[in-house]
């Protein structure tokens, strides 16, 4: 099926032909013999290891080592806009073959006492990539109204082959205007100068959610750095599917195909709604919809893909039995959850995404 395209932006031009030409991502089966037990991902959207949730707050989407079997995801146990002392916190897991259960999870020493956004490993599994406030070297430590400006950058950590952190490899992502400090002066205004949400493809384009009004974007937009062959990236550039509203999350697919785009702007079932925008020749599909086997009238965003390109994970906080009601500050509603479906069962991904 061919898609309608949008007019890609002219510095995009030259990543198309080779994205074309990008290699498959190897299966799995290469790298584990037998995926793990817990990999049957349903063909309608359910919550995913509740046993791993906070028991009493958020959830946010999971990512996963090459061999499925370490987890990485964010809670907010007991969250509160208002307390400084209440924050996300990256945890792990790992799954027990054996046993066939996750172990309980932990917190992730390596970023404690900042707050975190949401990670994502790599499709080849080499690194993980995640959001968090933590100063660094050329972004000052500036105040508003005594409390530090959180200001939230995208950082890079190595992964080890068992699926663990090499803590020492942890670092901000490098490359001009990337990670735009947050001052004083944009403190108040919502997620601007924040870039959050990572995900990344096989020939190591970066995608990205942030605010940037000032470059005349909507809301919360996605961006694509490419990089430059030097351990860095390009300036960032707005991807034109973006509305006037909130696009607040998106996963590559790992041959750099197709995005799986969170969006309030366009048309869904309510709120924020799971879009798939395919790349087309020098532009990209019009957005469709995945349709109700995903979307609900609830938010349905933040979302990430298996290294197979076949499951895809997201956020929602539409009602779960057994998930608290929670109140951050910003009024009462059901905690944010993990769920998961078969990406290549749904029918609007199927069309969009079959030969001619």
């Amino acid at each position: 099926m061919s898609l309608r395209p949008l007019a890609l932006l002219a510095l995009l031009s030259p990543l198309t032909a080779c994205a074309q030409d990008a290699p498959s991502p190897e299966p799995l089966a290469q790298v584990a013999p037998e995926v793990p037990a817990w990999y049957a991902p349903p063909t309608t959207a359910k919550v995913w290891a509740q046993e791993l949730h906070s028991p009493d707050g958020w959830t946010g989407t999971p990512t996963f080592s090459r061999d499925l079997r370490t987890v990485y995801y964010v809670r907010w146990d007991d969250p509160d806009y208002n307390d400084l002392s209440s924050i996300q916190e990256l945890f792990s897991a790992r799954w027990d073959d054996a046993a066939g259960v996750w172990t309980s999870p932990e917190r992730v020493e390596m970023t404690a006492g900042w707050r975190v956004d949401w990670p994502h490993v790599s499709p080849d599994g080499a690194r993980l990539f995640l959001s968090t406030n933590r100063p660094h070297a050329g972004h000052s430590s500036d105040t508003f109204r005594g409390r530090p400006v959180s200001d939230f950058d995208l950082w890079t950590v190595d992964l080890r082959p068992d699926g663990s952190l090499d803590s020492t490899t942890f670092q901000p992502l490098r490359g001009p205007d990337l990670n735009r400090q947050k001052t004083r002066e944009v403190a108040t205004i919502g997620y601007t100068h924040n870039e959050t949400g990572p995900s990344t493809d096989l020939d190591g384009r970066l995608y990205f959610w942030t605010e940037r009004l000032d470059d005349g974007g909507g809301r919360r937009d996605v961006y694509l750095a490419e990089p430059d062959g030097a351990g860095s990236y390009l300036e960032p550039v707005l991807l034109p599917f973006n509305t006037q509203r909130r696009e607040s999350g998106v996963a590559a697919d790992p041959r750099g195909q197709w995005l799986i785009v969170a969006s309030e702007g366009l048309r869904g079932a309510g709120r924020s709604d799971l879009f798939l925008v395919v790349r087309e020749g020098d532009g990209w599909s019009q957005p469709v919809n995945l349709g109700p086997a995903v979307n609900t009238e609830h938010d349905e965003s933040s979302p990430d893909v298996t290294a197979d390109g076949r499951t895809l994970f997201f956020t929602t906080d539409r009602p779960v039995e057994g998930v608290p009601i929670v109140d951050a500050g910003e009024g009462a509603g059901p905690a944010s959850t993990m769920h998961w479906v078969d990406l290549t069962s749904l029918p609007a991904f199927q069309r969009a995404t079959s030969p001619e």
